[in-house]
């Protein structure tokens, strides 16, 4: 049979290229392009704390007012990691002045300027890996503020915010119906109203000014009404 094709040769070599064509056309769904995962940008995370008074059980943030001692520090995180900046010139700006400069300056202190509604903090780490990094962060001012609890005789004075370490730091000015008052010696925030001579059933005012001694406009007043049961 030299020279003749059979019919079985022409089928084996159709069902050839149709295996070929599915080889060859069949999509290779497991395989996936390299992805390459952006890396994150350096960045400087601030933290701060000021140096005032509040009460111990106080919940929230403490905010400065004029003249309250501001610690502030930073990291530069790279990587998910603390970055070595140890040898890198960090600069700190207060408000639009220049606080300090040096090598590793990792923290700076300041005390909160009072004619401020904010206080503004810069901070800049000089050639980072060939670039300057820098960020900002705004410090809202507060003011003194009293709280009293207690009763029905016994009152409690509670500052906050003062420039002071501790309630008897403060001075405490108290009247009730006008009439002044005295806190015991050791703990003058605190105060035990005699009022036997008020009827029952009357109204008291009761009234308390807080003022720090060393800062004569550092101050605050809080009045209460109660009646005598």
């Amino acid at each position: 049979m030299n020279g003749v094709i059979s019919k079985w040769q022409i089928v084996i070599r159709s069902l050839s290229v149709i295996f070929i064509a599915i080889i060859l056309h069949t999509p290779i769904t497991n395989y996936r392009l390299p992805i390459t995962k952006a890396q994150a940008l350096p960045e400087i995370m601030l933290t701060w704390k000021a140096d005032n008074y509040v009460p111990p059980d106080y919940p929230g943030k403490v905010l400065p007012i004029g003249d309250t001692r501001i610690d502030v520090s930073m990291e530069v995180i790279d990587g998910g990691r603390f970055a070595d900046v140890s040898q890198l010139e960090i600069r700190w700006l207060i408000n639009g002045n220049t606080q300090r400069t040096g090598r590793g300056l990792k923290s700076v202190s300041f005390n909160a300027n009072g004619l401020k509604v904010n206080q503004v903090v810069d901070v800049t780490v000089a050639n980072y890996r060939g670039v300057n990094i820098e960020d900002r962060l705004i410090i809202p001012l507060a003011t003194p503020e009293v709280a009293v609890a207690g009763g029905p005789t016994v009152f409690q004075a509670l500052p906050y915010f003062f420039n002071i370490a501790r309630p008897s730091d403060a001075k405490y000015t108290w009247t009730a119906n006008g009439f002044s008052v005295s806190g015991a010696g050791a703990n003058p925030n605190i105060i035990d109203l005699d009022l036997e001579n008020v009827p029952i059933g009357a109204p008291v005012n009761l009234v308390v000014l807080v003022q720090n001694p060393l800062k004569i406009l550092e101050i605050a007043s809080r009045s209460i009404q109660f009646i005598k049961l």
